[in-house]
Formats: C-alpha cells, sequence, structure tokens
C-alpha cells in the first residue's frame, strides 16, 4: 500500500489492475478491487485496521474481470458507468463462460471463489459525469470510453489526483478487444488538458500526465497502419499478417504467443472499426 496523499491511498501490486481507496469524512471509497479474493480481503483489512472506516462505495473503472470480480468483497455501494450494467446483464450464457473458462485455465487454485463472485452488476450508475459529495472530499466520475464503453476515471479536485483505470497502462500493450479507439485518444488527450498532480495507471507505476504520449502514438500508429491497409484492399488476415511485425510493436514479451494473440486481437478491432467507419461515411 502506498499513500499519494492525505487520506489517498493506491494498492499497485494486486493481481489484475492497480485499486485504489480514499478515506472520507463519510467512509472509505473504492476505486476498482483486486481480482484475487485473498488480496481482496487483505487489502480490506488492511484499510480497516489503517482507518477504523467502513466503506461506502466501490467505483469501478470497467466491467473485466480485473477490475470487478473482487467487488462483494470489499463492500460498500458499486458505482459504475451504465454501460457496465447494460454489459453485466446482456452477457450470453456462451461469452460468460468463455470468460471462465479462461479464468479457470489462468488461475486454478482461486477458481470456485472467483466463479463465485464474479459477474456482480453495479447498485448506482450514471451517464456522462457523475460528482460524488462524501463529506469534506469530492470525487468526479468521469466517462471516457474508449478502453471499454464503461471505462471511468475518477478525478480528485482536492488533491487533483486522478485515477485512469485502463485508459492508461505503462510498459505492456493495452488490450483493444473491447475498444473504441477514437474515443481512447480523445480521453488520453483529456488528461493531458486535466494535468493533474499525480496519475494513478490501471498497470504501472504512478506517474504524471506525460507517461500517456506512448500509449496515444501506439494507438495512432495502429490506426495509421490499419487504415492503410484496409483502403487499398487488403482483407482482415492480410491486414494482420503485414502489420503483427511493424516496428510499432513496442514492448518485448517472453510470453510469444500470449502477445501474438494479443496484437492480432488489437488490429482486428482496429481494422472493424475502420470499416464501420467507412460503412457510417456511405450512408
Amino acid at each position: 500500500m502506498r499513500q499519494l496523499a492525505q487520506n489517498v491511498y493506491v494498492h499497485a501490486t494486486s493481481t489484475g489492475v492497480n485499486v485504489g481507496a480514499i478515506l472520507t469524512s463519510e467512509g472509505l471509497v473504492y476505486i476498482d478491487a483486486p481480482m484475487m479474493p485473498e488480496e481482496a480481503r487483505a487489502w480490506r483489512q488492511n484499510l480497516a485496521e489503517l482507518t477504523g472506516a467502513e466503506p461506502i462505495y466501490l467505483i469501478n473503472t470497467d466491467y473485466h474481470g480485473g477490475h470487478a470480480v473482487g467487488d462483494p468483497l470489499l463492500g460498500g455501494t458499486i458505482v459504475a458507468h451504465e454501460s457496465m450494467w447494460k454489459h453485466l446483464t446482456g452477457m450470453s450464457e456462451s461469452y460468460r463462460q468463455k470468460i471462465l473458462d479462461r479464468w479457470q485455465k489462468d488461475y486454478p487454485n482461486e477458481f470456485a471463489e472467483i466463479r463465485a463472485l464474479a459477474f456482480a452488476r453495479p447498485e448506482l450508475t450514471f451517464l456522462g459525469r457523475m460528482t460524488l459529495y462524501c463529506g469534506d472530499t469530492t470525487l468526479q466520475l468521469i466517462h471516457v470510453g474508449g478502453h471499454t464503453p464503461a471505462t471511468t476515471m475518477i478525478f480528485l479536485p482536492e488533491t487533483r489526483i486522478l485515477f485512469t483505470g485502463d485508459t492508461l497502462v505503462l510498459d505492456r500493450y493495452p488490450y483493444l478487444g473491447d475498444a473504441n479507439t477514437k474515443e481512447w485518444l480523445e480521453a488520453l488527450t483529456l488528461i493531458r488538458r486535466l494535468d493533474p498532480t499525480i496519475v494513478v495507471p490501471g498497470h504501472g507505476d504512478v506517474c504524471d500526465s506525460k507517461a500517456t504520449e506512448p500509449l496515444s502514438a501506439y494507438i495512432r500508429a495502429i490506426r495509421a497502419g490499419v487504415r492503410q491497409f484496409f483502403k487499398s484492399g487488403k482483407s482482415k488476415s492480410e491486414t494482420i499478417s503485414k502489420l503483427r511485425k511493424q516496428e510499432w510493436v513496442m514492448y518485448p514479451s517472453s510470453d510469444k504467443a500470449g502477445l501474438d494473440a494479443l496484437i492480432k486481437t488489437n488490429i482486428s478491432r482496429v481494422y472493424d472499426e475502420m470499416k464501420a467507419e467507412a460503412r457510417q461515411k456511405q450512408e
């Protein structure tokens, strides 16, 4: 656990995502939840011992499991963008099972409890922006989309600390499988415009707004590369084959198969975006 400012804490070594907590005069506000049940219980216990406060809200920055599986173990009213509620409510059984199968493979020892906890729906949702006034603390919830339709950032105006969720990830490839990359670029621009004193990314160490620049460059590069092949009439498979080994492939990984699958997913998603954008221009 690391204290960023008075009453603002982050845990940057949990499985899944960086998680945060803000102590207000009314109680604790969590930002995301550790995915591993033992880590979630330890996070709540550590904060209870440190602050003596009860949880009042838990804000999810998106609906991916690394952010939300541990929600029921932390307590507090679950708050998220309306898109998270719609995503979880409309999830097909086959899609749900696909997620569970992946978690069973990745986390066999914890899977039974993860399965029992997963897919808790938010209890309070919003559209656009929402402000929570928690006694002497203000939390501004800013829906940006981009990474997922539900992706939300949390800005603390008193301390100018920004929790970005996976809008910003450091030293790793972003996952574009659910993305709107135009929205994502706009969200990264918004981070720079807000100019927070401290940025808490979804993955990686705390930083400042300049740390958004490599991710912006990556997204612009993949959009430009895909656009070039799409406009020249190349198929999705041809585009993936041509682009997957380009110089904008930034981060090495020991998991070659996993990295290759992620790059393919990212190119495929952007190709679908280009196809949709072209269709909209024709209508």
